[in-house]
């Protein structure tokens, strides 16, 4: 069986992007709730992945870093790099939450505590400086280029 969680990794990238182009105000459609939304999306895209237990994280995560790897070289990327480090933390984060979590391979914290912890981690760390990366000057440039070409047509 497929773990469905290698989508929802994807997903964690969503709410912040929505955050982001809000605030750059680099886009006219306006979800009415998506303030309220967007860290409730955000905290469950990583709790799915941590619930998806041990060994099924880590196993995607490297084929994930991999295929990243591959396609950075390939696209020659280099923007954008340091703006990325915040995701490459946050699977870091799940992983190891994964490791050491009740689904895990030690099996440390209980369910319900490292449930908080990925919870809370993800709300108060990650949430907020994927925000902070979105909001660097060169991505307001470009979301704010390729949103007036859209209202030019």
């Amino acid at each position: 069986m497929t773990p469905l969680w290698r989508g929802y990794i994807g997903f964690a990238t969503n709410p912040v992007a929505l955050m982001v182009l809000r605030k750059q105000e680099a886009t006219n459609y306006r979800v009415v709730t998506g303030s309220v939304i967007a860290p409730i999306a955000f905290i469950a895209s990583g709790l799915i992945v941590f619930w998806s237990g041990w060994p099924a994280v880590p196993y995607s995560v490297i084929i994930l870093a991999a295929v990243s790897g591959v396609l950075g070289v390939i696209g020659k990327v280099k923007e954008g790099f340091m703006e990325s480090l915040w995701y490459m933390a946050y699977i870091a984060f799940l992983t190891v939450m994964t490791y050491i979590g009740s689904d895990g391979a030690l099996n440390l914290i209980s369910f319900d505590l490292s449930t908080v912890i990925v919870a809370v981690v993800s709300i108060l760390v990650f949430y907020p400086l994927g925000i902070v990366q979105g909001l660097k000057q060169r991505n307001f440039e470009v979301h704010k280029e390729a949103f007036g070409e859209r209202e030019s047509e």
